[in-house]
């Protein structure tokens, strides 16, 4: 990464020359992304010409599209131009995942009924997902082509899944698809709402999580549509979940793991969910899918693990 950095000043001499300043323009909730490539434009910057403070950086990140901001209507903005054409040096951006709303046949038709997510859903119900993420996906690469300048780049952290799975979360995974905070202890949590009388079966039936995990083959078919991009790199990681390394914890208290499986879930679609359903609704699901992770003995000390892919392209 250090190598990439230093040629971006091969590309861009005038920041050098001239004192041009370096602008960054960061979209999404990935703020360890965006320090991470500032830090990395200083350390390149000081290995060419000695003093890593002495470039001038500014990074733009739009104060309404911070982390809870995924989760509702400003979301939608990174999917419409915001920023200067020709404006940005560098652009960032996380939670790609997450689209700008449900599809539209998900939503008019109903469909999807007792399930919080896609995973193991109708097929129709994954390919009007499918849909809509290669809309978002294709819209913010435009908007960001534009305002990116030749040469310049665009570095994404996507939710993902293993290449040509069929299946969200993996065809050959199980557990971790039972143990995703959108899957299974979601469905059931929010059933013990509906059945204990604080949410109508019509209210959980419309509820859906506007999240699609790509392949890296829709991701790269969606960059070789847009064009004026060449993809630099593009990796899917497999990242462990961070309650994988104290399986024996968990078992000796399982109330501990229930609490924090659901704090995981929380910090996951806590805010979309209050969004939603308000604060004191979002209190009584989470308390409850505590209650239920509680209870799951089986999967209690079973690894789960995620995919991200990270990806980074030149403006060409």
């Amino acid at each position: 990464m250090l190598t990439s950095a230093m040629e971006f000043y091969s590309r861009f001499p005038q920041v050098h020359e001239s004192g041009e300043q370096v602008r960054i323009g960061s979209f999404g909730k990935d703020k360890a992304l965006e320090k991470t490539v500032g830090t990395l434009l200083r350390s390149a910057y000081g290995s060419l010409y000695g003093d890593p403070m002495a470039v001038d950086i500014l990074i733009d990140d739009k104060k309404d599209l911070d982390f809870h901001t995924i989760y509702h209507g400003l979301h939608e903005k990174i999917f419409s131009q915001l920023h200067m054409p020709d404006s940005l040096h560098v652009a960032t951006a996380g939670g790609l995942e997450w689209l700008s709303k449900v599809p539209t046949k998900v939503k008019e038709e109903g469909w999807n009924k007792g399930k919080a997510w896609i995973e193991g859903a109708d097929q129709q119900v994954v390919r009007a997902y499918a849909e809509q993420a290669e809309e978002d996906l294709l819209n913010f690469l435009k908007y960001r082509k534009n305002e990116i300048k030749i040469g310049g780049s665009l570095f994404m952290m996507i939710g993902g899944r293993p290449s040509w799975s069929k299946n969200q979360l993996g065809d050959n995974d199980k557990d971790s698809s039972l143990k995703h905070p959108f899957t299974s202890y979601m469905d059931q949590a929010l059933q013990r709402l509906v059945d204990q009388g604080w949410l109508r079966r019509e209210e959980r039936d419309g509820f859906n999580i506007r999240v699609y995990l790509r392949s890296t083959e829709e991701v790269k078919a969606a960059i070789d549509r847009c064009g004026g991009f060449q993809i630099e790199k593009m990796v899917n990681l497999k990242i462990a979940d961070n309650m994988n390394a104290t399986p024996m914890t968990w078992i000796a208290d399982p109330s501990l793991y229930g609490k924090k499986r659901a704090e995981l879930a929380e910090d996951a679609a806590g805010q979309f969910i209050k969004d939603r359903f308000g604060s004191d609704m979002k209190n009584k699901l989470f308390k409850r899918y505590a209650e239920v992770a509680k209870a799951d003995t089986t999967l209690i000390d079973k690894p789960c693990f995620f995919h991200v892919i990270a990806v980074s392209v030149t403006r060409i």
